[in-house]
């Protein structure tokens, strides 16, 4: 029964910070059509899927976080998995800055990919980066 309230709890926390998120987006959202300003719509849009993304994580890494040892970071699946999906997310913010110029495929990915996919690759990012996060 305790592990059921746990998992009722986190969901309703969850449920919670997704319908303020979306609140947050729309107005947001709102505001870069009257104002034409998009970035912080376009911030958004990149960072609150990554925080979700790590909010699903977040309890298992507690309960690791429990045994109190040593900590080290993956960094062959943070930078296999984590990276590339962190391109793709940030690839239509990156057409507003000087480096989207440089950087392969910046202005490709975004048109390609449109904002469905990197709201995906900005969950399982959130997802990873806390989970590259493992005891030694």
């Amino acid at each position: 029964m305790k592990r059921f309230l746990q998992y009722f709890i986190w969901t309703v926390i969850i449920g919670i910070v997704l319908y303020v998120g979306n609140r947050i987006q729309l107005s947001l959202e709102v505001l870069s059509q009257t104002t034409y300003e998009i970035r912080p719509f376009l911030f958004f849009m990149i960072f609150f899927p990554i925080f979700v993304g790590m909010l699903l994580r977040l309890p298992m890494l507690i309960k690791e976080m429990k045994a109190e040892k040593k900590w080290k970071i993956n960094w062959p699946k943070l930078i296999a998995i984590g990276f590339p999906l962190l391109y793709i997310t940030v690839s239509q913010l990156l057409i507003f800055t000087s480096f989207g110029n440089f950087l392969p495929f910046s202005r490709g990915v975004s048109l390609l990919l449109g904002s469905n996919i990197t709201v995906m690759t900005g969950l399982v990012f959130g997802y990873i980066l806390l989970d590259s996060i493992k005891e030694k």
